[in-house]
């Protein structure tokens, strides 16, 4: 039995209409310094965790990154420059950017997000440096945008990684979400010069609160 089987069985015994637990995250960087170390996060999401509710689980369906070079780098075409899409390590980012107070819900009435501000959750994206606090997991990759030939000022290349089996993430341990952050990173250093900027959007389902999982 897949996800988006399972998240159909919950709408359909709790009564909820389909867009009743769907969120949308949409934020953007500043324009990031010049020759960002290697492993920098600018984007990290992690949620948090309700009193009294004991299944708490959100699914990534659709992510759409769009880089956009503002300064070109000193050597415009770079094999290995890209952005990854990986799991964390739990930690928040505590610094260093712009944190969201909560995401966009599609139906009027749902106000309730593991991921919103006021229960915990951590949703940060950078100004123009790292952010400070998450950890990657560099051997759990999720999608990667490549950017080996987007150096240039205007380049912009922009993807959005739809998936079948959305990506589980929950703040509690949990055999069925073995993700506990979600976090975008760069494996190899930006070279010098260059800047440049980056939307992050993300929808999400969520699944009710202490629902039974398989």
């Amino acid at each position: 039995m897949n996800h988006q089987t399972i998240l159909q069985m919950a709408r359909a015994a709790l009564g909820s209409r389909v867009s009743d637990l769907c969120s949308r995250i949409s934020m953007k960087t500043g324009v990031m310094a010049a020759a960002l170390p290697i492993n920098s996060v600018c984007f990290a999401m992690r949620p948090g965790s309700a009193a009294g509710i004991d299944t708490q689980v959100a699914f990534v369906e659709n992510l759409r990154l769009q880089f956009t070079c503002i300064t070109p780098f000193a050597v415009p075409v770079t094999a290995g420059r890209s952005l990854v899409v990986s799991g964390g390590g739990n930690s928040p980012a505590t610094a260093g950017g712009t944190e969201l107070v909560k995401p966009f819900f599609k139906q009027s009435g749902f106000d309730f997000s593991i991921f919103q501000q006021n229960i915990g959750g951590d949703v940060w994206i950078s100004n123009t440096a790292a952010l400070v606090g998450p950890t990657i997991k560099a051997d759990n990759k999720i999608a990667e945008l490549a950017l080996s030939g987007a150096g240039f000022a205007g380049s912009t290349v922009e993807k959005t990684f739809t998936f079948d089996d959305p990506i589980a993430i929950s703040r509690i341990n949990s055999s069925y979400a073995t993700n506990t952050d979600l976090v975008i990173f760069n494996p190899v250093a930006m070279d010098a010069v260059g800047t440049w900027e980056l939307v992050v959007e993300c929808d999400l389902v969520q699944l009710p609160g202490n629902f039974p999982l398989p």
